[in-house]
């Protein structure tokens, strides 16, 4: 027999349980999809987002919840830079690329998934507003050099899976842990980054090594400019007089 498609797998209404909650915005709305693991989902749609959150735009999500479900495309998340806690555990992630665009994300749970390779933490050195992060029971907590390599990479945490980050801990991995490599989609944002930075100190570099004299030369001409409104004509005509000298005299 033919698989059931998407629709009928979403509509398990019955199977299904939603928790929403008004967050500390009183026009956003908390979000919790709860769903038994019997019943296969791969992509997490728009749809399915407004859905549970019972809202109108996904720029109403900050906060979301959808454990259990078998996710492993979380695309939506491009879509939702505002989102800034999200509870994914127990589902089959295994990229931390979906996440590289949540500027705003504070906590992420990640409990119980296939994360493999330490260097998908790379995806996240943007997300400055980043302060917990949970991939305990990920193929990526044993790597011999997990925690250091993770506040290496993410010095801004303050908490890893379930311990607190010590500020003697943060400094060792500075030296200890390893160093990530740029995620090859990642390249080419970081390299227009570093070519804006060139020109502007390229623009900066300029300035600097103008001429001294020039910009001397410069200021006298800025002052007697602003001066020589202030005389009155016959005093002008005396400068008239000595500049015309002066030229002639070159």
């Amino acid at each position: 027999s033919s698989p059931p498609s998407v629709a009928a797998r979403i509509n398990v209404v019955q199977r299904e349980t939603y928790c929403c909650l008004k967050s500390r915005k009183s026009d956003v709305v908390v979000a919790t999809f709860a769903h038994s693991s019997d019943t296969t989902m791969v992509v997490l749609t728009e749809d399915m987002v407004l859905k549970a959150a019972r809202a109108t735009a996904l720029s109403d999500v900050v906060n979301f919840n959808c454990w259990g479900m078998d996710l492993d495309d979380l695309s939506i998340f491009q879509d939702m830079p505002q989102v800034e806690v999200l509870s994914l555990s127990t589902n089959n992630i295994s990229s931390l690329q979906f996440f590289a665009g949540c500027d705003a994300l504070r906590e992420l749970y990640l409990r119980r998934n296939k994360v493999q390779d330490i260097s998908q933490v790379a995806y996240l050195t943007e997300l400055k507003d980043l302060k917990v992060l949970w991939l305990s029971h990920n193929p990526i907590a044993k790597h011999p050099k997990y925690r250091a390599t993770v506040l290496r990479a993410l010095p801004g945490l303050i908490k890893l899976d379930d311990t607190d980050v010590t500020a003697e801990e943060r400094e060792a991995a500075a030296t200890e842990g390893d160093v990530l490599p740029v995620p090859s989609d990642l390249d080419a944002d970081v390299a227009q980054t570093n070519d804006d930075e060139a020109e502007t100190h390229g623009d900066n570099a300029d300035e600097d090594t103008a001429d001294p004299q020039d910009n001397a030369d410069n200021a006298v001409l800025n002052a007697v400019s602003l001066l020589l409104p202030l005389l009155p004509a016959e005093h002008l005509e005396a400068v008239i007089a000595q500049a015309t000298d002066l030229l002639g005299s070159l």
